[in-house]
């Protein structure tokens, strides 16, 4: 049995009180305060991490587009055709009878676009000893556009074999400068980055 003095409070009445008044104010500011430090801490390190996240998304989406164009047109035994705009979008269409058909619109993700960045002073190796050049940050055939046929290859409006570069990057930041170069005789593409003044395939 037990024997309370005269204004003492058990411990387990306290809590019973504390429980059934949930939080206090102050320990609610004392968690929001909390919180507050926590992101301030951690947003410099997260932002830069999204951003290179970008980077790596948007030469991404010009694989997976073009090569899923490439696939349709296998599958669907159809002309496909991906045009490329500034700054920043990809459109998919097919052939059905005379006309075009529109598959597919994407954009590539955050401040990404079609752009060659100044300070890249060539393209990636198209040969031992020539490159696609930096004319044009979308260079393929026919500019902006390349048409897929079901046999997997590339070609342009004449018909001809169309292999070319698509230059990608953020404003003012070399270091975001990618690459992606077609291969029309097989439909193939590869990822490119600028590194130190040359072209690296990872």
């Amino acid at each position: 049995m037990q024997i309370a003095r005269p204004g003492f409070v058990w411990p387990t009445e306290v809590w019973a009180v504390r429980n059934k008044a949930g939080f206090s104010l102050i320990e609610l500011m004392i968690t929001v305060m909390f919180l507050v430090i926590v992101a301030s801490v951690s947003i410099p390190y997260i932002t830069p991490v999204l951003r290179a996240r970008d980077v790596d998304m948007a030469v991404r989406t010009v694989v997976w587009e073009m090569g899923r164009a490439r696939q349709l047109s296998v599958d669907r035994r159809r002309d496909i055709r991906v045009t490329l705009a500034t700054p920043r979008s990809i459109t998919t269409a097919q052939r059905v009878s005379a006309a075009w058909t529109q598959v597919s619109q994407v954009e590539l993700p955050g401040d990404m676009e079609f752009r060659i960045e100044q300070g890249v002073s060539k393209g990636p190796p198209k040969t031992p000893s020539s490159d696609y050049g930096i004319l044009d940050p979308i260079n393929l055939c026919d500019q902006h556009l390349v048409y897929f046929l079901p046999d997997g290859s590339a070609i342009e409006g004449s018909g001809q074999i169309c292999s070319g570069v698509v230059y990608l990057a953020r404003a003012n930041e070399l270091e975001t400068s990618r690459a992606v170069t077609l291969f029309g005789s097989t439909g193939k593409m590869k990822r490119w980055r600028y590194v130190e003044g040359l072209w690296e395939s990872p």
